[in-house]
């Protein structure tokens, strides 16, 4: 071979080895960057679904739980008493009251103001009665198995003898009202 056959060969080498090499930049790297991008997300992707899953699988108890507070916030809500049923609670608490042989001297309703502002809150009713002190133990007991929140606030229990055996009660009750 001589020079310039040699020098001809090793330029078209290098001709070929450039082209290759250009068409590698140009071609393959930007496919390799956009598999690369491409694997990325698909990584970031996975991770996501993956927490995804996972809240989802912690979704169903506190689906649950949500359920079990929403029926226990509407059967308190149920007790709660309206401004209409203000007078219809007192006066099953005096029939209650009378079914245990206490004998009524004085009830106090609560403020007319207090029934009709629209506002939620408790409505003091007093209650002034004569009997026996298990009779009364028995009666304050019992409020507890009525459907509507009904509260204690105060009781006063006074003896005299003019009273014996019976006693004087002095309850202030809270009724709750919800608007």
């Amino acid at each position: 071979m001589k020079a310039y056959e040699r020098r001809t060969t090793i330029v078209l080498i290098l001709l070929i080895v450039v082209i290759i090499g250009g068409a590698f930049y140009f071609f393959l790297i930007p496919k390799m960057r956009s598999i690369n991008t491409l694997q990325a997300k698909v990584t970031t992707l996975s991770r996501r679904l993956s927490e995804v899953r996972h809240y989802r699988d912690e979704l169903n108890p506190l689906r649950d739980e949500v359920n079990r507070l929403s029926a226990q916030l509407t059967l308190t809500e149920s007790r709660f008493i309206t401004g209409e049923q203000v007078l219809t609670v007192i006066n099953e608490i005096a029939d209650s009251a009378r079914s245990y042989h206490l004998r009524l001297v004085n009830i106090e309703p609560p403020d007319i103001n207090l029934i009709s502002d629209g506002r939620s809150g408790s409505l003091p009713v007093h209650f002034r009665l004569y009997g026996r002190f298990i009779q009364i133990g028995k009666f304050i007991e019992q409020l507890e198995n009525l459907q509507y929140a009904i509260t204690i606030r105060e009781i006063k229990i006074s003896s005299s003898p003019d009273l014996y055996p019976q006693v004087l009660a002095e309850i202030t009750f809270d009724l709750y009202k919800l608007r």
